[in-house]
C-alpha cells in the first residue's frame, strides 16, 4: 500500500485501504487542512467501506480549509447566478402554460440551491463562523444568515407545494416573487464568506 497526501508519498502501515484513508485524514488535520479528494490508483474513492484490497497507490489530496471554503463560495455565487436563469426560465414556461418543461427543470433549481445550503453551512464551519450573527450587505440592505436561512427554507418548502398541488399560478409567483430575491441575498452572504476565509 502506497499513501501519498498532497504529491508527498507518506509512509503507512495500514492494513488496508480504510486504515490508509484514516491516516490521511488524521494526517490532514494535525496540519491544519481538510481532504478535497482520495484516488485509489487514479480512481475517486466514494466510500471506503465498500473500497477492498491493500494494494494500490492511494492518493489523498487536501487544502487549507479557508481556501476551500473561499473558493466554494465563489462556486455557489456563480451556480446561483445560473439558478436565477433557470428560475426565470421556468416562470416564463409556466406563464406560456408548458408545465412539463417547466417542472422538468426545477430540479437543477433545486440542486443550486442545496449546493449553496451546504456551502454556507460547511464555509461557516471551517471558519469559526456564527450564522445567528452572520451578515452582509447586499443592494435592499443588510441580509442577516439566520433570517435569510429561514426565509428560504419557507420559500423552498412552498415551491413544493405549489408542486405537489399542482397550482402553476402559486409556484410561477413563488419562483419569480419570492425566490429570485433570495439569490441576491445568498449570493451576498455567499461573497461575504468567502472575504472572511481569504481575510
Amino acid at each position: 500500500m502506497n499513501l501519498v497526501i498532497d504529491d508527498t508519498p507518506v509512509e503507512t502501515s495500514a492494513e488496508n485501504i480504510a486504515h490508509a484513508v484514516r491516516q490521511g485524514v488524521e494526517h490532514a488535520k494535525s496540519a491544519g487542512r481538510v481532504v478535497t479528494s482520495i484516488l485509489l490508483d487514479g480512481e475517486p474513492v466514494h466510500d471506503v467501506t465498500q473500497t477492498a484490497g491493500t494494494r494500490g497507490t492511494l492518493v489523498i489530496e487536501t487544502r487549507p480549509p479557508q481556501e476551500l471554503t473561499a473558493t466554494t463560495a465563489r462556486q455557489a455565487v456563480a451556480a446561483l447566478e445560473s439558478a436565477r436563469e433557470l428560475q426565470e426560465q421556468v416562470v416564463e414556461l409556466l406563464d406560456r402554460g408548458q408545465r412539463v418543461e417547466a417542472i422538468d427543470q426545477l430540479s437543477e433549481i433545486f440542486d443550486h440551491w442545496q449546493a449553496a445550503q451546504q456551502t454556507l453551512n460547511l464555509g461557516a464551519a471551517l471558519t469559526g463562523i456564527d450564522l445567528d450573527t452572520f451578515q452582509a450587505s447586499a443592494a435592499g440592505g443588510t441580509v442577516h444568515a439566520d433570517q435569510a436561512v429561514a426565509q428560504l427554507a419557507t420559500t423552498l418548502e412552498a415551491v413544493r407545494n405549489a408542486i405537489q398541488n399542482e397550482d402553476d399560478s402559486a409556484l410561477s409567483d413563488t419562483l419569480g416573487g419570492d425566490l429570485l430575491p433570495c439569490i441576491d441575498q445568498w449570493q451576498a452572504l455567499l461573497m461575504m464568506l468567502a472575504s472572511v476565509a481569504e481575510a
